[in-house]
C-alpha cells in the first residue's frame, strides 16, 4: 500500500540520490486554446544541483518529489526530522521559517507551489505558453486549497474529528471534484492540460491518493469518472509507478521513526 500523503510517522533523515541521466524526459506538453497548438521548448542545458529539503512523509513535498522522478530531473531527496527542522529553523536556514526548501546551486528557495513549478520547468511538466500555464495553476491552486481545508481535521480532537470529516466528505470534497470533472470534460485529452502529464495531474494525484486512504475513502471518486480513470492512469504511469516502488523498498529497508507531523511543516506554499 502506499503511504498516505501526511502519514502518522515518517522516518529518520535520508539522503537521497536518483540516477537518471542529464536530459530532460522529453517531449512538449501541448496545450490548444482555441484549437491552435503549442508546444514547450525544451531546454537542454545541463541542470542545476537540487537539494529538495522536506519531512520522511509526502506532505507537500509530495507532488515535487514525483514531478522531479517522472522528469528525470537528478536532484538529492533530504529527509530530515522535526528536531533538525527545528534547529535548522532556529539557525535561519529556511527562508520562511518553513519546508519544504530547495537549494538550487547551494540557493535556498520556498514555497511548495513555487518550487513545483520550477522543477516542471526543468523536466518538461510546465508550459512556457502563458495560457496553458495558467490553465495548470488553476488546478494547483485547488490542490492548495484542498490541503488548507483538510488540515484542521488532520489535528483536530475525537471529539471534532467526526463533524470536520463530515464537512469534508459533503461539501468541501465534492466542490473541488466536480470542478476537476467539468475541466478534464472540457479538455477531452483525459488530462488536466493537453495531451501528456503536467504538474497539474501530478498535483492532484498525490491528494487523491490520501483523500481515498485515509480519510473518506476511494467510493469518493463514484460520482466523478473522469476524476477517477485520471487517477487510474496516473498511477499506471511507468515513472509514477517506479517512484512508489522505490518508496516501499526505501521505508521496508530503513523503518519509520515515531512522531507526529510538526505543523509548521504546513505552512510552506
Amino acid at each position: 500500500m502506499v503511504r498516505p500523503i501526511f502519514p502518522e510517522q515518517h522516518g529518520k533523515n535520508r539522503k537521497r540520490k536518483n540516477s537518471f541521466s542529464k536530459l530532460p524526459a522529453c517531449g512538449c506538453v501541448p496545450w490548444i486554446p482555441h484549437r491552435q497548438t503549442l508546444k514547450i521548448k525544451i531546454s537542454m542545458a545541463p541542470f542545476p544541483s537540487l537539494r529538495l529539503i522536506y519531512f520522511d512523509f509526502g506532505g507537500r513535498a509530495e507532488a515535487i518529489r514525483v514531478a522531479l522522478h517522472v522528469g528525470k530531473v537528478p536532484f538529492e531527496d533530504v529527509r530530515i526530522t522535526e528536531q533538525e527542522f527545528s534547529q535548522q529553523k532556529a539557525a535561519g536556514k529556511y527562508p520562511f521559517g518553513s519546508v519544504p526548501v530547495l537549494e538550487v546551486d547551494s540557493v535556498a528557495y520556498a514555497q511548495s507551489v513555487g518550487i513545483l513549478r520550477y522543477v516542471g520547468r526543468l523536466g518538461g511538466l510546465y508550459p512556457e505558453d502563458p495560457l496553458a500555464g495558467l490553465a495548470i495553476d488553476q488546478v494547483v491552486g485547488s490542490v492548495e486549497d484542498i490541503v488548507v481545508a483538510t488540515v484542521p481535521y488532520l489535528f483536530a480532537s475525537e471529539s471534532e474529528k467526526a463533524s470536520l470529516k463530515d464537512k469534508l466528505e459533503k461539501n468541501v470534497y465534492p466542490r473541488f471534484f466536480s470542478a476537476f470533472e467539468r475541466l478534464l470534460h472540457a479538455d477531452e485529452e483525459g488530462f488536466f492540460v493537453g495531451k501528456h502529464l503536467t504538474i497539474a495531474d501530478l498535483a492532484v494525484y498525490p491528494i487523491l491518493q490520501w483523500i481515498t486512504t485515509s480519510i473518506v475513502g476511494p467510493e469518493s471518486l463514484d460520482p466523478f469518472p473522469l476524476l477517477k480513470a485520471l487517477f487510474r492512469k496516473i498511477e499506471e504511469h511507468e515513472m509514477v509507478k517506479d517512484y512508489y516502488e522505490q518508496e516501499r523498498r526505501n521505508s521496508h529497508k530503513e523503518g519509520p521513526e515515531a512522531g507526529k507531523m510538526n505543523t509548521e511543516s504546513n505552512k510552506g506554499k
